[in-house]
């Protein structure tokens, strides 16, 4: 690949992440982050610079949405939360915002590059942290309780009570798991 044809695929998911006035504002710390993460999402396999966001693909209906620039205009605040929000692609509901605070003295664009890593690396039940995960569920919860709304016909019908046994299921297991590590760590 000649690096005309790198440069534009550069430029293409810098443009879709984040304004041209917040780039050139930047300092040169979080810009070289910002390089970083660019790299990172030229090669990965589920997330998508779309929209002024990242969106990472946690399962077949649950995406996480990461607001860089959110998560940059808050650290030059003095504030490490990363501008971060799940939502469900079976609904029209609203994403929900999900508190996540990087740690450390590195830049914003460096957080949101790690956990781009992360999620490439598809934490799971395990390593998921307990915010995310309690919104994910809020999220489905939300998605259940609302699913008649988008009930349109069998064949709509069938997937949607199908993915909602599954989500029950996989809940339910979450739950069984979640109290088993409660009883252990208590030692009842």
């Amino acid at each position: 690949m000649n690096n005309h044809i790198i440069d534009e695929k550069r430029k293409k998911i810098e443009n879709s992440i984040l304004s041209e006035k917040l780039i050139l504002s930047m300092p040169d710390n979080e810009y070289k982050g910002f390089e970083w993460l660019i790299d990172i999402l030229g090669t990965t396999k589920l997330c998508e610079a779309n929209n002024q966001t990242i969106e990472i693909k946690y399962s077949s209906n649950i995406i996480i949405i990461l607001d860089v620039g959110r998560s940059i205009r808050n650290r030059m605040r003095g504030d490490s939360h990363l501008g971060c929000k799940i939502g469900c692609l079976d609904s029209n509901q609203e994403a929900k915002t999900v508190c996540i605070m990087a740690t450390g003295p590195g830049t914003a664009t460096d957080a949101c590059a790690t956990f781009i890593l992360w999620a490439e690396n598809k934490f799971d039940d395990f390593t998921t942290p307990k915010d995310i995960k309690k919104v994910i569920l809020d999220v489905i919860d939300s998605f259940l309780s609302k699913k008649e709304e988008i009930d349109a016909g069998p064949e709509l019908t069938t997937i949607v009570n199908s993915k909602i046994s599954i989500m029950q299921e996989k809940r339910r297991q979450y739950f069984s798991k979640a109290k088993e590590i409660r009883y252990k760590t208590n030692g009842r």
